[in-house]
């Protein structure tokens, strides 16, 4: 990517900034949208150019870039939503149906990389092709909740506590 240290730098500098504002409630919103705005970038120049570029990039690596993004942007439009003096629900089931789509295909992904997936579990945790298959259906269960409105609040908590379970 041409210029890729200045925008290394630019982006960082934005982060920064947009997650200082969120941590001391100012300007939360504009922040959101900055975030909103970034991510959406990221997909539109960096990801679907490359797949177009590279088709051999389609494989797990552009779709986790990709859908990672994905579901940053639909945070980020949440909280923007969220921080408006009127809450901007178009804004915000935008952002929990980006958010939810994302969560199927890392779920999928589970699926198609078990195997070389499952080297990832800790050797502590027994059957790692279990837990593999248990986290991935846990992503496509959260994601279809969370798209269709059906009991979105536990879905979102549930996916929360299996990824920091992650940590």
């Amino acid at each position: 990517t041409p210029g890729y240290g200045v925008l290394a730098i630019l982006t960082g500098f934005v982060l920064i900034a947009a997650g200082l504002l969120i941590m001391a409630g100012v300007k939360v919103r504009a922040a959101g949208v900055a975030l909103t705005t970034l991510f959406a970038l990221w997909i539109v120049f960096l990801q679907v150019p490359s797949a177009f570029v590279n088709p051999s990039l389609l494989r797990s690596p552009w779709w986790v870039r990709t859908f990672e993004t994905m579901a940053l942007t639909g945070a980020a439009l949440i909280l923007a939503g969220r921080a408006s003096s009127q809450e901007h629900q178009r804004w915000i089931r935008i952002g929990n149906v980006l958010f939810g789509i994302s969560l199927p295909v890392f779920g999928i992904l589970h699926f198609i990389y078990a195997e070389s997936t499952a080297t990832l579990v800790p050797a502590i945790f027994p059957w790692p092709l279990f837990w593999i298959y248990v986290t991935g259906t846990g992503n496509v269960a959260a994601g279809v909740a969370i798209v269709t409105g059906t009991l979105p609040r536990l879905a979102a908590i549930l996916a929360g506590i299996m990824y920091g379970t992650y940590v």
